[in-house]
């Protein structure tokens, strides 16, 4: 008797006279029930590939299923191979490949490269008679119930907030990123500190002091303004190389700073230690730190 490519019995006219309903039965349930809906187990017992045949029967066979459920057990527990289609396989079929090992297991034809699917996961492939190939290589809009990990592409997260085409969470950690150089664009909007912008557009104040104050950290690349009285003390081991501070005297008469805790500290132009100085009314003095211990003042000096 001929059979289809899946191997569906073809009952020739005025045939199988007396038997024909079993056949039709069995061509139904079994042969197109399997290729349709089907399940069926290829174990990996041993370290081997396997490999799937058809035969001319309507009765069941492992190769029509749609589905291939792929186990492992014994000698073939973690074992990375194949399944092959192999004689009368090279038909144009859909499978939905179930792999429960521990090992991933490429589908293909005897020949073509076909296409692994990975321990433990389930993908539909398709075999169109000469190579199996994914069944689906584009989706519309997919919905996930969970983020997609970065190492599959995603980003790991499942809300975002701001905008544009990369964004991820409120103030995400990044490990030494790498920034690059950009091609175009600019920094207008961003800032050194969440308020002062990026760049040497203008020289931040640090803050308007009304008595003696000590300098910070947190005054380097700023100035302070001294606006009533007092005086200003530059303290030991708190600024580093190519620290700069600039003070500036709004008061009507001069200030005094004492800078003895720096073990060398030079008005600029002289080559004599100072431990204080002294910024003339209205005036502007600039520490430039050369290291951790020597400094250098210049401005409206008295």
């Amino acid at each position: 008797m001929p059979y289809s490519p899946l191997k569906v019995e073809l009952i020739n006219t005025g045939t199988q006279t007396g038997t024909w309903g079993v056949t039709t039965n069995n061509n139904l349930e079994i042969a197109l029930g399997e290729a349709i809906t089907g399940s069926a187990d290829v174990p990996f017992a041993t370290a081997a590939d396997q490999t799937l045949t058809l035969t001319d029967t309507n009765g069941a066979q492992t190769a029509r299923n749609l589905r291939l459920n792929l186990t492992e057990s014994g000698a073939g527990i973690g074992y990375v191979g194949n399944v092959i289609l192999g004689t009368d396989c090279q038909i144009e079929k859909l499978y939905l490949i179930n792999n429960t090992t521990t090992g991933a297991k490429t589908i293909k034809n005897t020949s073509g490269t076909g296409i692994a699917v990975p321990a433990g996961k389930s993908m539909f492939v398709y075999n169109n008679g000469t190579n199996v190939v994914d069944a689906i290589t584009h989706l519309s809009s997919l919905t996930l119930g969970s983020a997609l990990p970065v190492l599959s592409g995603g980003t790991g997260v499942t809300t975002s907030t701001g905008s544009g085409a990369n964004v991820l969470g409120t103030s995400p950690s990044l490990t030494t990123p790498t920034l690059g150089t950009p091609a175009s664009g600019n920094l207008d909007s961003c800032t050194a500190d969440g308020t002062n912008k990026v760049g040497y557009r203008n020289i931040p104040l640090s803050g308007i002091k009304t008595s003696s104050y000590t300098l910070v950290a947190g005054d380097v690349g700023k100035f302070i303004e001294l606006g009533t009285s007092g005086t200003v003390v530059v303290p030991a081991s708190i600024f580093t190389t190519g620290d700069v501070i600039s003070i500036f005297n709004n008061t009507s008469g001069s200030i005094s700073c004492t800078c003895s805790a720096i073990t060398d500290f030079y008005k600029g132009g002289t080559d004599t230690d100072i431990s204080t100085f002294s910024v003339t009314t209205r005036g502007v003095a600039t520490i430039l730190f050369i290291t951790a211990t020597r400094a250098v003042v210049t401005g409206n000096l008295a």
